[in-house]
């Protein structure tokens, strides 16, 4: 009896053993995939690191490239982005400040025309007609064209 009881003592002390040194086999590999996260995050943050410096480094450079593109570089010459800006800008007043005055022009020719069969002049002005067409027809009217033709 004596002797079943040691080995079931020895028994059960290995198992203990065994146990123990699963856990401590545990720890050390939760200690191994706790190291290699923080590795891999450690990559991960500088890979973002060298994503941002990238993104913060292009926008810079697109910003200079468009400042040169557009201003002209230090000699004082105009570039394209420059001159295309200037002929957009000159597009937009000639639309704005000529049409109108176009449209003027050009009523005032067909007035011309239709006063040799007698009748009676619809704009006394320049002024006048600038006006009229705004009162009715708004002011929308001025960008409008001949509605003659």
């Amino acid at each position: 009896m004596k002797k079943l009881k040691k080995k079931e003592r020895r028994k059960e002390r290995k198992k203990e053993i065994k146990k123990e040194i699963k856990k401590e086999i545990n720890k050390e590999r939760k200690k191994e995939r706790k190291k290699e996260r923080k590795k891999e995050r450690k990559k991960e943050r500088k890979i973002e690191r060298k994503k941002e410096r990238k993104k913060c480094l292009l926008k810079w450079l697109v910003s200079q490239q468009l400042f040169v593109w557009f201003a002209g570089d230090c000699a004082g010459s105009l570039n394209v982005g420059t001159r295309i800006a200037a002929g957009l800008t000159t597009g937009a007043l000639a639309v704005l400040l000529a049409q109108p005055t176009d449209v003027v022009k050009v009523r005032l020719q067909a007035q011309q025309r239709t006063l040799g069969s007698g009748a009676a002049p619809r704009y006394k002005s320049t002024l006048q007609a600038y006006r009229m067409i705004a009162r009715q027809e708004g002011a929308r009217g001025l960008w409008k064209g001949n509605p003659h033709r």
